[in-house]
């Protein structure tokens, strides 16, 4: 809506991006049993366990984000760094490094336990989230799992997905909320022929637009989602993919309506690192 864009763009000025980890109580009987993660939000100095920004009423948009093989949510700080400071409570999976089942239980249970912490008394993050505004993201084998948390959701609004594996047609098509992939010509671990496209060819039950952006060969595995920047080109990689990120869920999560302008409009179109936009939406 227009008020919530208005105190977004508000809090998105002066704001600094804190982090905590945390543990959250995994009730669900599935996965792991305590649902540890890195927290980034709005805070009033940069840096860890610093203050957060009061929340506006109702909390914060928050995106979940399931992190690629062997790795942590910690790993992916850019992409925290970036979300908090847009306004953004972003939750980063530090489960499951090694056992793609577990992660994909704890990306439901994930909902659930914020739900709960959110309702908390004297809990860090009481009142600070709206989960009804609640986004699903995730890097490589955490892509293939937002799938597959999303055929079976427990109530995110919308998924973003870098460079993922394909978790099959059988799950795929189970996915109705919107669905945003973006993968590079230059992956040379995952080839977004057999993955990223795959996904968005057996998502056909998609309602609301379903997209893949496909980037040019400077788009690897990794610097697509922020974690490894070590050059020029690196970096221009990720100036565009947060920007289709952002822009993705500023819409779906009613931050700012013109959002998909960042990743369907004429500009997106336009990005020198684009190589092909596939998109369908529903049918009014």
């Amino acid at each position: 809506t227009t008020a919530s864009w208005l105190l977004l763009c508000s809090l998105s000025f002066g704001q600094e991006d804190g982090y905590r980890d945390l543990s959250f109580p995994n009730t669900t009987g599935q996965g792991s049993t305590t649902l540890s993660a890195r927290v980034y939000y709005p805070a009033t100095s940069s840096g860890a366990n610093t203050p957060m920004v009061t929340p506006p009423a109702g909390g914060y948009p928050v995106v979940v984000f399931l992190h690629g093989w062997t790795q942590t949510g910690a790993s992916y700080s850019k992409l925290g760094t970036y979300l908090s400071k847009k306004g953004y409570v972003a939750v980063l999976n530090n489960t499951a490094q090694f056992s793609f089942s577990t992660q994909a239980d704890d990306g439901k249970a994930y909902f659930g336990a914020l739900v709960t912490a959110n309702a908390q008394a004297g809990n860090f993050l009481q009142g600070a989230l709206d989960m009804s505004r609640a986004g699903l993201s995730g890097h490589s084998a955490g892509g293939g799992n937002t799938v597959t948390v999303l055929a079976d959701n427990p109530g995110y609004r919308c998924g973003v997905l870098f460079a993922p594996i394909d978790p099959g047609a059988a799950t795929s098509s189970q996915v109705e909320v919107p669905l945003a992939i973006i993968h590079g010509e230059g992956d040379l671990v995952l080839l977004w022929q057999l993955t990223a496209l795959d996904v968005y060819n057996e998502a056909t039950n998609v309602r609301g637009l379903r997209t893949f952006y496909r980037m040019d060969f400077g788009c690897g595995h990794n610097n697509l989602a922020g974690l490894f920047h070590l050059t020029s080109t690196d970096q221009d990689v990720w100036r565009v993919t947060k920007r289709v990120m952002r822009g993705f869920f500023d819409h779906y999560l009613s931050v700012n309506q013109s959002g998909l302008d960042r990743v369907i409009g004429v500009a997106a179109r336009a990005e020198s690192r684009l190589s092909q936009l596939y998109l369908s939406v529903e049918s009014p």
